[in-house]
């Protein structure tokens, strides 16, 4: 999504990629939480599912904040 390259996302379990691609036919609006529904999930591997964006893409988008003390 931020790079423009195309993105895929491996999944050895059958059960797994099966419920992946069902929770991604469902509307935006109608789908359980990711992080509910895919806890298995890295966090970046549960944003490519949102958004599309790779994990290291979206952290060069978005940095964290640094702290202030």
């Amino acid at each position: 999504m931020l790079c423009g390259k195309p993105g895929e996302i491996n999944v050895k379990d059958e059960a797994l990629a099966k419920a992946m691609i069902a929770w991604l036919r469902k509307p935006p609006m109608r789908r359980p939480y990711v992080q509910r529904e895919f806890p298995e999930l890295g966090p970046g591997l549960r944003e490519q599912l949102l958004s599309g964006s790779h994990e290291a893409c979206f952290d060069k988008a978005f940095p964290p904040e640094e702290e202030t003390s």
